[in-house]
């Protein structure tokens, strides 16, 4: 669930940037008196007070502060304003209404606005179907993904490395196969955020052979790939490899965050390797990551079975004389 958070924050910042590059109309000013300084109620008032008079611009201002305040109320006066006046917005700024709700954690409204929306494009679909994978909903994730398909949109790579972290379970892992065959048959295979997706689902499936086959044809890794075998293997138990794995990434030049951190120390634990443990907090501390709460309970895990494996062989050496 770590790596799944991780890996959609990387897949979000891309594909806001992806939204805004592909859509976003490249002559348009912003109205800037409508969200200047955040003055949120005034730009509000401004909306009311011009009434029809409201364009594309004063819309995407004002829907884009709304997003960065998660401003539920605000945002939605603005989509009803829209309607009451009778604008019809386009494509990108529908798009927004959906990253908007989203966002704002109200997802049958940013379902609503899709199926209300007269065309939609790639960034459309994979905006909602993001929206259900990041929160759990995994069956409406993958509803969704296939009725993409049968609309004729071609996934890119944001909406399949989106899907496949739904494709869990055994239905889930069966239809996760499909969309790997559809995934080579458009050759996204090898994008990096694609490939952490896939072989995350494989080590979940305990097909961790299959995960680390994907992870040696990459073409280039990064730390999302890198975390996702290492994780692969510590949940499976094979606490050994992903040391190894580990040690041999570190030689490469592999850059780790706190993700990476916590999923070794999973694999330490089970090794009950206090000296490697501590090798690997002072890389920590000299690199100065990020201690979030997870690290460090990772940190606490992996002492606590250093201690217990220490008293059961301590007991066992008492009670046998050995």
């Amino acid at each position: 669930m770590l790596l799944a958070r991780h890996l959609f924050s990387c897949i979000n910042q891309t594909l806001t940037g992806q939204l805004h590059l592909v859509l976003f109309p490249p002559n348009s000013r912003l109205l800037g008196t409508l969200s200047r300084n955040g003055h949120l109620k005034n730009a509000l008032l401004e909306m009311a007070l011009r009434g029809p008079d409201m364009k594309f611009e004063g819309y995407n201002s004002l829907l884009n502060e709304c997003v960065n305040q998660r401003a539920i109320r605000e945002g939605q006066r603005v989509h009803a304003h829209m309607i009451k006046t009778e604008y019809l917005p386009p494509l990108y700024l529908r798009t927004r209404l959906i990253v908007f709700y989203t966002k704002c954690e109200s997802l049958n409204d940013a379902r609503q606005v899709l199926d209300e929306m007269p065309e939609r494009n790639v960034v459309s679909w994979t905006a909602m179907i993001s929206a259900y994978s990041q929160r759990g909903y995994a069956s409406e994730a993958l509803n969704l993904f296939v009725q993409m398909l049968r609309s004729g949109t071609e996934p890119n790579e944001y909406t399949f490395a989106t899907v496949l972290t739904s494709c869990t379970g055994s239905p889930g892992f069966v239809l996760g196969r499909q969309i790997h065959s559809l995934i080579i048959k458009s050759n996204y295979e090898s994008h990096v955020y694609v490939g952490s997706s896939l072989l995350d689902m494989y080590a979940k499936a305990g097909k961790i052979q299959d995960a680390r086959n994907i992870f040696v044809c990459l073409p280039e890794r990064d730390v999302v790939s890198c975390t996702a075998i290492i994780s692969g293997y510590a949940q499976l138990g094979y606490d050994e490899e992903a040391l190894e794995l580990f040690r041999l990434l570190q030689r490469e030049g592999m850059h780790s965050n706190y993700v990476t951190y916590a999923s070794v120390l999973t694999a330490l634990s089970g090794l009950a390797s206090l000296d490697h443990g501590k090798q690997v907090h002072s890389h920590v501390l000299r690199f100065e990551v990020p201690s979030y709460v997870v690290l460090q309970n990772s940190l606490i895990d992996m002492r606590k079975e250093v201690i217990i494996s220490f008293a059961l062989s301590l007991a066992i050496k008492l009670k046998f004389g050995h």
